[in-house]
């Protein structure tokens, strides 16, 4: 007899499951209680689809229902995929009223009352609404930015607890404020929930600041979840019954044709179902006239808790493959999703060996894509490792479908390549598509936390909070390619030394009042779904070099743009690049205070109007951190200059009384660098890397990274990403402490800026400049500056695919055992990237020029815009534009 292989709850048990019919359609449940299906789900058409429906239906999918309601079982929707763990508490323990979070009416401040003659809720009460949502966002914001990939855009709606401070004219109004703050406060404890089935040991890591007894505390553990609502055919490549049935998750489903005639859906037969649920039990020629339990009990073995066939039958065309320095690794972690980036590093052998793969040659590089979903060995494929390992007890597939399937599963009508992990379809969009992805804040103005008296969350993580909902007069251009991707599986976690920062003083001038909007955050009693709101913007990541046989340019969709919309997508586009470049950052190195109390220093006025192009035009780069995100993976000249009373702000905690003395003597006044000196090419390369690592070893080497062009690029090949996130992280202590940073002081709008900056000595060693008292005789390892500008019809300031194969080039010539390359004059360098200019490498569109750049700032001064964004402060750039 065929032993059928069954979800099964922590327990090792099937859960208790029933069948009824209702309104003629036969429904399902694992775990869950069938009378707890309202009319709204089993009395209408089943989603077919992610699209959200127009606001005029009350029962649309995404809706936060009513707090009468907002218990009971919904739709799986994939942009709010916790509310699955929505807590409940049906047999009214009084966990939920205690935290006044229950669907009663909220008590009257008497006093209040009697003295203003208007209603407002009990201290006691927004006291302990503010503190949950204080303890709550400290969870999502260590988790969200610091461990997971992502954390989700649309968590919290545009009300917060503090709306319940302001006077209310009568006890309906008050009690509707109150209902929504308590159906926000259950979703944030939902997505807590979610965390921990997902992750129940993340307060282990080192980056997450919330004890064990206070997360579980936050989660309710012993309260049940609300349960889930799902459409197999429509939602089975991403959702995760193994992981709900084991969290206690009750899950429910329609069984029609659609779902008996797939064999990927016999786990979830109520054939099979019927015979091995720990309650209940039903006659099995009632469901099983036609006597197919052997058939779909086989069945149930052949395919995995996600429903894919466990032997695939794949033959493999490679068995190994050789790791150049070019070499690209991606995997597919499950099937029809799409690939994402992994680092080339010592694991890439355990890939190797545990999953099938194909290999790509673009002529230059090779890339290899790994099918977590065709095994080799499938229990050499469960021990592949993770950063998440040691996070988890369970099975490990099951974590990476919940922290990934917010890029890479397709939705909305998506089709990846199932080989290539490439999407199909990139110019198919709807509303909802990527709105959950992404690691960012959502603090909003609050009561200072435990551990960190006096400090207003206000001051220093407003600007991170998005809007929600979509605006019905923005260009929603969307990039939609396989470059759309999230950080590799193995990114570095660790953060920089000189990231551990005092907390920053309060400034009295700069708090505003509770109830005040937020910037970058439509008002507090405004309509988010209302025309001209700004919108959640689309999270995409890059994470590869663009080849141009498999990826895709920047479409849109046309809705109403403004004028400098207009001028800015009809002139720009010429001027840049539609492709990402490099993923070179990570949005959890981010520095919050950085973004929040720093200036753009803009030099370039080329860089500028790109930026400007894509804040404006492209739904991806609406928000500061996308941006400047771009600005660096593009190579863009910019610096973030900070105040010089908030420098204190970013000064590391544990200088040693040695390192500050080494320091000071690296800073002093008097340091020159000693011109680097040509004997042979051996010796000379060996002696420029030497040089090269000590420079880049210093504090302020990140100021290479503003620079931009190839300054940025030599210093991240050969100092490492690190000094991207040491960028992301602030000035060093170049700046904080011995103010030997650059500065506005001479700048006609002068804000007593400073920041960190490389002597021109430093640029010159960097680019392995030989110096000659004859300038004709001035020799460069690498292409200088000037020359880059002037000769080659490749670089006008931003970076792109021609230039990174130029360089590589060069640097994998130097770095041969026999250098294959020598220092050579301007007009050598001048002769050898000419000949880029011509043939199968030229550019099919003039060289831009500088009056091309200005002449378009110039255009958007003349329609009421800012002439340039140099020395605006980020926590003021507010995206798009609008005329001031």
């Amino acid at each position: 007899m065929v032993v059928p292989e069954l979800f099964t709850d922590d327990d090792g048990r099937v859960p208790a499951f029933r069948t009824r019919e209702i309104n003629g359609r036969t429904w399902i449940t694992i775990g869950g209680d069938l009378d707890k299906l309202p009319s709204f789900i089993t009395g209408r058409p089943i989603p077919q689809d992610d699209s959200v429906a127009p606001e005029k239906d009350k029962t649309f999918r995404g809706r936060l229902r009513s707090i009468r309601e907002v218990h009971l079982p919904d739709w799986y929707e994939p942009i709010f995929h916790w509310r699955a763990f929505w807590p409940t508490d049906p047999l009214k323990s009084g966990e939920l009223q205690k935290l006044f979070l229950d669907d009663s009416d909220v008590p009257i401040d008497p006093v209040y009352s009697s003295n203003t003659g208007t209603i407002t809720p009990r201290p006691d009460v927004k006291d302990c609404y503010k503190d949950l949502y204080t303890r709550i966002n400290r969870v999502v914001e260590d988790a969200g930015l610091r461990v997971i990939p992502g954390m989700p855009r649309n968590l919290w709606p545009s009300d917060n607890p503090w709306d319940l401070d302001k006077p209310f004219e009568s006890v309906a109004a008050m009690q509707k404020a109150a209902a929504s703050v308590k159906v926000l406060l259950l979703e944030g404890i939902a997505w807590v929930r979610w965390l921990h089935a997902v992750l129940p040991r993340i307060d282990k890591h080192r980056s997450f600041s919330t004890t064990e007894d206070e997360f579980l505390g936050m989660c309710l553990l012993d309260l049940p979840s609300r349960g889930v609502v799902f459409n197999l055919v429509k939602d089975w490549k991403e959702i995760n019954l193994g992981l709900w049935l084991s969290s206690g998750v009750p899950v429910y489903y329609p069984w029609r044709l659609e779902e008996r005639v797939q064999a990927r859906f016999a786990k979830l037969s109520p054939i099979l179902l019927s015979t091995y649920s720990s309650e209940e039990h039903v006659a099995l020629d009632d469901i099983d006239p036609k006597s197919n339990w052997e058939v779909v009990a086989k069945q149930s073995q052949e395919y995995d808790d996600f429903f894919q066939l466990k032997d695939p039958e794949y033959e493999s065309m490679y068995e190994t493959f050789e790791m150049g320095p070019g070499t690209e690794f991606y995997v597919i972690d499950f099937e029809g999703w799409g690939r994402r980036a992994l680092l080339a590093t010592l694991e890439i052998s355990a890939y190797r060996n545990a999953l099938h793969f194909r290999i790509d040659s673009d002529g230059f590089d090779n890339s290899v894509t790994f099918w977590r979903w065709r095994p080799r060995d499938r229990t050499l494929a469960l021990q592949l490792p993770s950063h998440y390992d040691g996070l988890h007890d369970g099975n490990p597939l099951r974590v990476i479908r919940e922290l990934w399937k917010d890029t890479f599963a397709p939705r909305a009508g998506q089709i990846y390549d199932m080989d290539t992990g490439i999407l199909l379809n990139p110019t198919f969009t709807t509303e909802t598509r990527r709105q959950s992805g992404g690691a960012h804040s959502f603090l909003v103005p609050g009561k200072p936390t435990p551990s960190q008296p006096g400090i207003d969350p206000r001051d220093y993580t407003h600007w991170t909070r998005r809007t929600s909902g979509s605006s019905a007069n923005e260009d929603t251009m969307d990039l939609s390619s396989e470059e759309d991707e999230s950080p590799p599986l193995l990114f570095r976690l660790t953060t920089s030394k000189a990231a551990m920062l005092v907390t920053p003083p309060p400034e009295k001038g700069n708090v505003s009042t509770p109830s005040a909007p937020l910037r970058r955050r439509i008002s507090s009693n405004s309509n988010p779904y209302r025309p001209g709101s700004r919108s959640a913007s689309v999270r995409d990541r890059s994470a590869s070099p663009y080849r141009s046989n498999d990826s895709s340019a920047l479409t849109s969709y046309q809705r109403r743009l403004s004028p400098a919309q207009h001028l800015l997508k009809e002139e720009v586009p010429s001027l840049t690049y539609p492709f990402t470049v490099l993923h070179l950052t990570d949005s959890g190195a981010w520095n919050f205070l950085l973004l929040d109390c720093g200036v753009l220093i803009l030099p370039d006025e080329k860089a500028e109007v790109r930026l400007r192009y894509f804040g404006n035009c492209i739904r991806g780069f609406r928000h500061v951190t996308d941006l400047l995100r771009l600005a660096i993976e593009r190579r863009l000249h910019f610096f973030i200059g900070i105040p010089g009373n908030k420098l204190d702000w970013f000064m590391p905690r544990d200088l040693t009384s040695g390192t500050r003395t080494k320091l000071a003597a690296l800073y002093s006044s008097s340091t020159t660098e000693a011109p680097l000196k040509y004997e042979s090419p051996t010796k000379f390369v060996a002696a420029y890397r030497a040089r090269v690592t000590e420079i880049l070893s210093r504090p302020h080497a990140r100021a290479f990274i503003g620079l931009g062009g190839a300054a940025s690029w030599l210093a991240q090949y050969w100092g490492g990403k690190e000094l991207i996130t040491d960028f992301m992280q602030g000035p060093s202590v170049q700046t904080t402490i011995f103010r030997r940073g650059d500065n506005d002081l001479a700048h006609p709008s002068s804000a007593g800026l400073y920041w960190d900056s490389v002597s021109a000595q430093e640029i010159d060693i960097l680019f392995g400049h030989i110096p000659h008292a004859d300038s004709n005789h001035e020799r460069w390892l690498y292409p200088p500056v000037a020359v880059l500008e002037k000769d080659c019809d490749h670089y006008s300031g931003e970076w792109n695919d021609t230039l990174e194969k130029i360089f590589e080039y060069i640097t994998k010539s130097i770095s041969a055992t026999t250098p294959r390359i020598e220092p050579k004059s301007r007009g050598k360098w001048k002769e050898w990237l000419q000949t880029y200019n011509r043939a199968r490498w030229a550019l099919n569109r003039p060289k831009p020029t500088d009056h091309n750049f200005e002449d378009i700032l110039n255009q958007l001064e003349r329609q009421g815009l800012r002439r340039s964004w140099d020395h605006l402060p980020l926590a003021k750039l507010y995206l798009p534009e609008q005329p001031e």
